[in-house]
């Protein structure tokens, strides 16, 4: 295995990516009502904390110097352009409160891919060093 890990490991990023966009692009789709205010905004939220958390297990074998960061950008330039992209489908409207939500989204999906790695990784080392 090279220093990039497995390739297999981009794999749920580049579905996730690919449904955001397939949904995106949509006309006129609208969800059914949850009975509160801010439900697209935490839809935004919830689908990109998928993504960032996607983007984060793809490259968790590499540098974790900009990992973090580069994650976050990535992402977030992929929201602002399907908010972008939306701009042209018939029923869909650029919101730039949208972009902000998917960028938290992100934000919070990668840190806790990697609080977690950081957090559980050495306990399960602990538990296996034991067992042996």
């Amino acid at each position: 295995m090279n220093r990039r890990g497995n390739r297999w490991h981009y794999f749920p990023a580049i579905i996730w990516g690919l449904v955001i966009l397939c949904f995106t692009s949509l006309p006129y789709l609208n969800p059914p009502p949850l009975g509160f205010t801010w439900q697209d905004k935490v839809e935004h939220f919830g689908a990109y904390a998928i993504f960032g958390a996607a983007i984060i297990y793809g490259n968790i074998r590499t540098d974790k110097r900009f990992l973090f960061l580069s994650a976050i950008i990535f992402v977030s330039v992929f929201g602002l352009l399907d908010e972008v992209h939306q701009h042209w489908i018939p029923g869909r409207s650029t919101d730039p409160y949208d972009w902000i939500a998917d960028t938290l989204g992100a934000l919070v999906g990668a840190s806790i891919v990697l609080l977690s790695q950081r957090i559980w990784l050495p306990w399960f080392k602990a538990k296996i060093a034991v067992s042996k």
